[in-house]
């Protein structure tokens, strides 16, 4: 899944750092305070302070290092399946040390313990995707980009060629490779389509799918099926799949489209 691929090579930056680690300090003192009033006020015992912290620790402890990695994929603009299937990969990871823990001591079974801890860090990813959404407006302005080539080097046959990107007319995922339509020939070019997106201006190309890509002023008409999914007419005959998740892209570009969408 190109989803959970993605979640491996995008490293946290500060501010994810402090802002994970905060969300997750904080998380840890709040479950803290509740065990010693459980144990103070409805079980009338004496608080165990290092009991109940090395609990917590042990349930909790694995998003220390998780939650600033996954503030850092779940700002991602992605639709929000994607989003959810990276909260549940992120829930696997965080059970696997109070499972292993389980293991050690000899307390639970394997799928026992799995079954306890994994919804409970569901709940806990899915909280930090609403953090993370909220706070997405308010990173860090980064400094200057580096320029955007004007060109790729790609394969036609067992040549190799430069095309200008302003050429560019649709892209599509095939395997390891990415199908470039420019000009009306087809190159390949061994990347992912989301490496691609990354160097095209933002102003002219919209992502219709997880597996293409269009110039916005390719577009001739767009199909909406009822199902939510439709097609995107292109100027030279192509035809390229929307998907429900990327049609908030498309909305979004309306005034470039000229009321198109329909």
């Amino acid at each position: 899944m190109d989803s959970i691929a993605g979640a491996r090579t995008r490293l946290p930056d500060m501010s994810d750092l402090r802002l994970g680690l905060g969300a997750w300090a904080a998380f840890i003192l709040a479950t803290l305070a509740y065990c010693l009033c459980y144990q103070t006020f409805v079980a009338a015992v004496t608080p165990a302070v290092g009991r109940s912290l090395a609990t917590a620790l042990r349930e909790w402890g694995a998003w220390a290092p998780l939650a600033p990695w996954a503030l850092r994929q779940l700002r991602a603009p992605l639709p929000w399946r994607d989003a959810l299937l990276r909260c549940i990969f992120f829930a696997l990871l965080a059970a696997c040390l109070p499972i292993f823990a389980d293991q050690w001591s000899g307390d639970r079974a394997a799928a026992s313990s799995l079954a306890l801890f994994w919804p409970r860090n569901i709940a806990l990813a899915l909280a930090l995707l609403l953090v993370a959404r909220v706070t997405q407006g308010h990173t860090p302005v980064p400094g200057p980009a580096a320029e955007k080539p004007n060109q790729l080097l790609v394969s036609k046959g067992a040549d190799q060629c430069l095309i200008r990107i302003d050429d560019i007319q649709h892209l599509s995922a095939s395997g390891n490779y990415v199908d470039i339509c420019a000009a009306n020939q087809r190159y390949l070019l061994r990347s992912t389509i989301g490496d691609l997106e990354a160097l095209l201006p933002k102003d002219h190309f919209v992502r219709t799918h997880r597996s293409h890509i269009v110039r916005v002023g390719e577009i001739e008409r767009i199909r909406i099926e009822r199902s939510g999914s439709g097609t995107v007419f292109l100027r030279g005959g192509a035809t390229v799949a929307i998907s429900r998740g990327y049609r908030a892209h498309l909305r979004a570009r309306q005034a470039v489209l000229n009321s198109r969408l329909h």
